[in-house]
């Protein structure tokens, strides 16, 4: 799955369909763009490089053209420099760029005495003119540019009026954009004008596109896998990658490239041994086999066989500039077969999987640290695959998520929107940033009929603390319920504002559901020591699922570690302490069967927080 060591800068709000499929059928990453007038392409073959000497900058001009007279007016086959002209940073969040289009700046005007402005952002418009660093979906020109520049290359790619700095990482940027300044801008008089340049490096080595392969399924395969897992997967590998991938049932004769998924007549005496006996994959295992150019993604379900997928397109060769909302845009790739294969540990717990009897809804709320987050200790890169285990194995109707930014989002579309398990609900607060007080609900038993976000009015840091509300509808006989999440700041100078909000904004909201069950999730950063937490309980009317009465408490730990010892702010996770400051709060028309705190399943080194749930009753 997307690793967040190599989650690349995500689209999930501003990239839209339409644009992408309109860049996409115009540029098929697959083979280079069609010239058009006022395009020029560029690759790494010492056939097609410039035959402008790279070395001596002093001697690079334009070539003569036919024009019978020489003025400030003489076309060139070339895009013009001019004060103008834009350098275009897809994001202002990423520093290398930052450092970089400030240092291009500079460099730009000591070569050529022009002074250039830097546009940084999500929403830009295009300028008329523009220098681009790296990869924006929402501009065609790099869309081209990717799609003609091979892995493991970069180049200096320009279409009209627009000059694209195409690199696969940061490094290699920083490499084009000294040669963009070195050997890309030459002079004609006073004029100055930008040449395509390919990287003087040798020729990468040959790899299989991803579009090369197709994807392969049973013909009997379940309709989870035929009409959701697999024209999802086709549209994010279109969306993602731009590579366009058919997709076939096993009746299809075999061909050389095959991404095969789950049970086929594909299966070879090196497969079986995953599918059956002894050894087989146990429940929410899944696995990645390559055999010769075939790659085998087995899993149990939909959802295993999404995180499988995912864990393959980490071994894809991805550049890392990607567009300010779109954390981490994955651009065209290849795959190399004959890697070791790729087993998931099973998921092994001690602790109560199934619901308690009589259960209606299991909610859970779980703070899964913001990946933006770096302590001194590192965090398993795998963090969110092993987040989706939990969401698999416990199987809650809806959970309630804390610090879940924009790279924690796109995890989501890949490890739950392509097989859809689970789905987000009060994602956006607006047009532009992701909020990360959010939920994730099962589709299968619940319907999502509202949702929206209310603001703290004293925290500038909209994205993590806001109070989010969403009205969901039991599948299996119509009850609707409300949930509410919500993740006040622990800083002194805003806590207890924040709680007092948070008590006003709720009672306010709960006045339009009166008639319904209510829960509250969230890290309330309030421990049950406080008096804050018998003042949001009185209030409001609401009971601690984890002490209602009757309830069955499975293990009773807890809450906040400190990673990654898994060691507890007063005490250890094996021990209560009265240090919990994740909640669960239910009114009057719930009651509580069951409580636990997850510790199974490596959860220490998921988040500082444990998850927990409770299996509720409707009164």
């Amino acid at each position: 799955m997307k690793s967040f060591s190599k989650i690349l800068r995500l689209a999930c709000a501003a990239m839209t369909l339409p644009l992408l499929v309109a860049s996409f059928a115009a540029c098929k990453p697959s083979s280079p763009p069609a010239d058009t007038d006022g395009t020029t392409t560029s690759t790494v073959t010492e056939e097609t490089r410039p035959s402008t000497n790279p070395i001596d900058t002093e001697a690079s001009t334009v070539p003569e053209t036919d024009t019978e007279a020489e003025t400030d007016e003489t076309p060139s086959p070339y895009m013009e420099l001019t004060a103008d002209t834009v350098i275009y940073c897809p994001t202002d969040r990423n520093r290398t760029l930052k450092k970089l289009s400030t240092a291009l700046v500079e460099s730009i005007n000591a070569k050529t005495g022009i002074t250039l402005t830097v546009a940084a952002g999500d929403d830009k418009a295009p300028a008329d003119s523009e220098i681009i660093l790296g990869y924006d979906a929402t501009r065609e020109a790099t869309v081209a540019a990717y799609s003609a520049t091979p892995v493991d290359s970069y180049s200096v790619y320009t279409k009209g009026n627009y000059a694209v700095l195409a690199a696969w990482n940061e490094e290699d940027l920083e490499a084009v954009a000294d040669l963009f300044v070195e050997t890309a801008l030459v002079t004609e008089g006073d004029r100055w004008f930008i040449q395509p340049q390919a990287a003087p490096d040798e020729e990468p080595p040959a790899a299989v596109a991803l579009s090369a392969y197709r994807i392969v399924y049973a013909a009997d395969a379940d309709d989870a896998i035929v009409n959701t897992f697999v024209p999802r997967l086709r549209q994010y590998l279109l969306d993602t990658y731009g590579a366009y991938v058919d997709a076939v049932s096993d009746a299809e004769a075999p061909t050389d490239y095959e991404l095969v998924i789950g049970s086929t007549n594909r299966t070879t005496a090196e497969i079986a041994p995953y599918l059956e006996g002894d050894n087989a994959l146990k429940h929410n295992q899944r696995a990645v086999v390559p055999v010769e150019n075939k790659y085998f993604i087995l899993g149990d379900s939909a959802g295993t066989i999404a995180l499988a997928f995912s864990y393959l397109m980490d071994k894809l060769d991805t550049h890392l500039i990607g567009q300010g909302t779109v954390w981490h845009t994955l651009a065209p790739a290849s795959l190399s077969a004959g890697e070791e294969t790729y087993i998931s540990a099973p998921m092994v717990t001690t602790d109560r999987a199934e619901v308690a009897e009589g259960t209606d809804l299991r909610i859970m709320s779980y703070n899964i640290l913001n990946q933006d987050y770096v302590p001194d200790n590192p965090l398993p890169p795998e963090r969110d695959e092993e987040f989706a285990d939990v969401l698999l194995y416990y199987m809650p109707d809806v959970v309630g998520v804390q610090e879940a930014n924009l790279a924690w989002h796109e995890s989501f579309d890949m490890l739950f929107s392509l097989s859809g398990a689970y789905l987000p609900a009060c994602r956006y607060h607006d047009g532009k940033n992701t909020a990360q007080t959010t939920f994730l609900y099962n589709p299968l038993t619940v319907k999502l009929i509202d949702e929206y976000v209310i603001h703290y009015t004293d925290w500038d840091d909209s994205d993590i603390r806001v109070v989010s509300f969403a009205v969901f509808e039991k599948l299996s006989d119509g009850t609707r319920f409300v949930m509410t999440n919500t993740h006040p700041a622990p800083h002194a100078e805003h806590y207890a504002d924040h709680i007092d909000e948070l008590i006003r904004i709720k009672t306010e909201e709960f006045k339009k559901y009166v008639n319904l069950p209510i829960i509250m999730t969230g890290d309330f950063n309030t421990r049950e020591s406080q008096s804050q937490y018998n003042q949001i309980l009185s209030s409001l009317g609401m009971t601690d699922a984890r002490y209602d009465e009757g309830v069955e408490l499975v293990r009773d730990v807890c809450t906040y570690t400190s990673l990654p010892s898994g060691e507890a702010v007063g005490g250890t996770v094996t021990q209560a302490n009265n240090n919990n400051i994740d909640h669960i709060f239910i009114n009057d028309k719930l009651g509580s069967l069951l409580f636990n705190v997850v510790i199974d399943h490596n959860v220490v080194n998921i988040s500082d927080h444990l998850p927990v749930y409770a299996d509720l009753i409707l009164k």
